[in-house]
């Protein structure tokens, strides 16, 4: 106990999305905003991490299925399960005008407990995992993030001066072991 596995996440790009009436490669038909967009930009090459937090997103239950809880940064998984085989997803619907396969394989594990006896930056796979955990859970409360720096503030705090400028006090975080 105490091991948290991490899974490299691939997402191969797939076919054009195409109009059902027209059949015209890579055009948007009825798809939502978040599938829509940027399919003007043709084939992607890689996606932004926002682009793939929305295709897991539209995963998580089946994610969920198979690890129970986990952590999703960037390009890799992490949760307490451990799964040797390869496991591939198919998004059922278009994301940015194509198609995906999503590839999640494990790659490496780290003891919660070695963390207490070793600088952070001798496991960096761990300190992201952790930074993800705090900013998680920011987002989850009433501080509001601004940019993609962990950098929350509190609005609900904020001053104006002189009806024109306005201060919120927040914070900025990050874990790391010395």
């Amino acid at each position: 106990h105490g091991i948290i596995y991490t899974y490299r996440v691939d997402f191969i790009e797939g076919h054009a999305a195409m109009i059902e009436s027209q059949n015209t490669p890579g055009v948007a038909g009825n798809l939502s905003d978040d599938q829509a967009s940027n399919v003007s930009r043709g084939s992607l090459g890689s996606l932004e991490t926002f682009q793939k937090y929305k295709i897991i997103n539209a995963h998580t239950q089946q994610l969920k299925g198979i690890f129970y809880q986990f952590v999703f940064v960037g390009s890799n998984l992490y949760s307490t399960i451990k799964l040797e085989q390869r496991i591939t997803l198919e998004t059922a619907c278009p994301f940015y005008g194509r198609y995906y396969t999503i590839v999640i394989e494990k790659c490496s594990a780290f003891l919660l407990d070695d963390l207490n006896n070793s600088k952070m930056e001798d496991h960096p796979v761990a300190l992201s995992f952790i930074n993800s955990i705090i900013k998680n859970s920011l987002r989850n409360s009433a501080l509001r993030q601004i940019g993609r720096n962990p950098r929350f503030f509190m609005p609900a705090q904020a001053k104006t001066f002189q009806g024109q400028v306005a201060t919120w006090p927040g914070f900025f975080t990050s874990s790391w072991i010395f």
